[in-house]
């Protein structure tokens, strides 16, 4: 696997963001890479968990940068909490801008699930530059129960940042049961989070289900059908919304959540999908 190079990037409010970088063998810097992908991972987890798919992308001639959003992995704040509503969002544009730059060229911007949302809207409300948009089981509908969303304004009056379980099943994160061990057993994966980011989550889920809205950029979606810890009807609408622009959707049956963490047959065939994909917009 292609060597993995930390650092840290201090954005707004002297945040301090985790950023992990990974170049193709023999290549000496950013500006002589194919292309680049940056990453933007889920809820509770972290940007160390992309290693493979980071590899699998260097293996095609693209730097890659993956980064650990606040509140998560080796990055400053509270676990699961949020300062601002503007955030993720915020972090996301400057961690882009920064790779833009040392790229010299626009990257493609690959958010999962939680992450998903925040490219989504970095792209579509935010007009990030980018290549191409890649959404992996995009959180665009929550699936919050009446009881859950009671729970979240009561909540909000009474705690706003106090911490509680997230909910997720890792179970069902995975067919390959030795990714749902290893989630399991990594220290930088927690299941804390606070009402901000939730609220954030539904606020922006709905801002983007309005139809004919500008995509921005070639969109590749590609979302689990099976899916236990977001509503896949989310991406289905999401789909339809966009259906005339330059759209690509892949309703993925018989997939958990995390579908570049899949076993080996499926696996493949979603990375043979992604490969088709950008082999249109690169050369």
């Amino acid at each position: 696997m292609v060597k993995e190079i930390s650092s840290e990037l201090h954005v707004r409010d002297a945040l301090r963001l985790h950023v992990k970088e990974w170049l193709p063998e023999g290549v000496a810097s950013r500006a002589q890479c194919r292309a680049g992908v940056m990453m933007i991972h889920g809820l509770g987890e972290h940007s160390g968990r992309y290693a493979a798919l980071a590899d699998w992308f260097t293996q095609r001639g693209f730097a890659v940068l993956a980064y650990d959003q606040r509140g998560h992995g080796k990055s400053g704040g509270e676990k699961g909490d949020m300062l601002r509503p503007s955030d993720y969002v915020a972090h996301g544009l400057e961690v882009l801008m920064h790779f833009k730059n040392a790229l010299g060229q626009r990257p493609f911007l690959l958010g999962h699930s939680l992450g998903g949302t925040v490219a989504a809207s970095m792209v579509i409300e935010r007009q990030a530059p980018v290549a191409g948009l890649i959404l992996s089981s995009p959180a665009l509908d929550p699936g919050l129960s009446r009881m859950q969303l009671t729970l979240l304004s009561f909540m909000e009056k009474m705690a706003p940042r106090t911490a509680i379980s997230n909910g997720l099943k890792s179970k069902f994160l995975s067919h390959n049961t030795e990714v749902v061990k290893a989630y399991r057993s990594d220290p930088l994966v927690h299941d804390r989070v606070t009402t901000a980011p939730v609220r954030w989550l539904i606020d922006t889920c709905e801002r983007l289900s309005v139809p004919n809205r500008p995509l921005m950029a070639p969109t590749l979606l590609m979302a689990a059908q099976d899916d236990r810890l977001v509503n896949p009807q989310g991406s289905d609408s999401f789909a339809r919304h966009y259906a005339e622009a330059e759209m690509t959707y892949y309703p993925l049956k018989g997939y958990y959540h995390e579908i570049f963490n899949e076993d080996t047959v499926r696996r493949e065939k979603v990375l043979a999908l992604l490969g088709t994909w950008l082999d249109k917009y690169v050369r």
